[in-house]
């Protein structure tokens, strides 16, 4: 029997919370989950119950997709997070990559995607012999629904490549 992964999941909107548990139960995922509406909640359950990952919308007023990657790299450094969205641009995508995230994952295509970039997440999270950082830079592929578009990102220390494409499903 597989551990249930145990999501901290930052969303303000019930129908959005219906469709990102059907995805994740969809992709064959066995998860609990504490849903937060609130920054002061979040930073409670990131401290004091830290979660395996933490799903956050990415435009929640006061508790955005930066905010919520912040709190999570001082409370729980080593918790995966991934952002989640209705509309992001490739830049903001980027932005939120650099800033630590895990993954981005546009909502239309949650059933799709969002399981994969779950999975992607937590191996990451499991691998303790790579750095942080080197974990950043080898990042896989950023979710997001175009038609492939490869965009290089100079960086102080490399140039990293994001994939961003649309998947037809897990590979």
């Amino acid at each position: 029997m597989k551990k249930a992964i145990r999501i901290l999941f930052v969303e303000d909107v019930a129908r959005d919370v219906d469709l990102i548990l059907a995805a994740l139960r969809g992709g064959g995922l066995a998860f609990r989950f504490k849903r937060v509406q609130t920054r002061r909640r979040y930073v409670y359950e990131s401290e004091h119950h830290p979660p395996d990952l933490i799903l956050s919308d990415y435009g929640i007023p006061g508790l955005g997709g930066f905010t919520a990657l912040a709190i999570a790299r001082k409370k729980c450094p080593r918790v995966p997070v991934v952002l989640v969205s209705d509309q992001i641009g490739v830049g903001a995508i980027i932005d939120t990559l650099r800033s630590g995230a895990t993954g981005c994952v546009l909502k239309r295509r949650l059933d799709v995607n969002l399981p994969h970039v779950v999975r992607r997440a937590l191996s990451e999270a499991d691998d303790n012999t790579t750095a942080p950082k080197s974990r950043w830079l080898n990042r896989a592929s950023v979710v997001f629904w175009r038609p492939t578009l490869e965009i290089a990102l100079a960086t102080k220390t490399a140039l990293t490549r994001c994939a961003i494409s649309d998947r037809s499903g897990p590979q």
